[in-house]
């Protein structure tokens, strides 16, 4: 007779869910500083090229419930390795597109893609970790997600400047 294999007891966050919940905070908020930027290599007005970073954080947000419920039926890291994947696929296409249009609409699925790294994230912290470390395992989580925040805020402008 089998017997199944006892869950993995973690004590704190894989270093790729850590490192993937930066990247996603940084994608999220590198755009913002890039907006004049955008609007400039574009030809369009500052407050059209806004729609790039409006659509990507609707899309991070609405997708949220519905990677909830496709992680609890395919599994928490196959939906983040997709995730990430078509975040990565979609992040290409962005770089390349010369239009607005086109360049709103990668970014909605850019964003759509991302919104499923925090959420699914915590909860994997939560299926995986024990609970007397499992408030310093979230902290670490959180505290890398907030590392890529700041990283972009500082680093979003100087990237588009060199760009430019």
């Amino acid at each position: 007779m089998n017997t199944p294999a006892p869950p993995l007891i973690l004590t704190r966050p894989p270093r790729t869910l850590s490192l993937a919940a930066a990247i996603s905070s940084f994608d999220r908020f590198a755009v913002s500083p890039m907006l004049v930027v955008i609007s400039t290599d574009l030809g369009v007005s500052l407050s059209a090229s806004v729609a790039v970073a409006s659509g990507y954080y609707l899309a991070y947000g609405l997708t949220q419930p519905l990677w909830g419920v496709l992680s609890d039926r395919f599994g928490r890291v196959r939906v983040m390795r997709g995730a990430l994947l078509g975040a990565a696929l979609a992040g290409v296409v962005s770089a390349l597109m010369p239009v607005l249009g086109a360049l709103v609409v990668a970014r909605i699925v850019t964003g759509a893609c991302f919104g499923a790294i925090i959420p699914t994230g915590l909860t994997y912290v939560g299926d995986t970790v024990h609970t007397s470390v499992r408030q310093r395992a979230l902290t670490d989580l959180m505290g890398a997600a907030a590392l890529g925040t700041a990283a972009a805020t500082g680093l979003g402008g100087v990237v588009a400047g060199l760009v430019d």
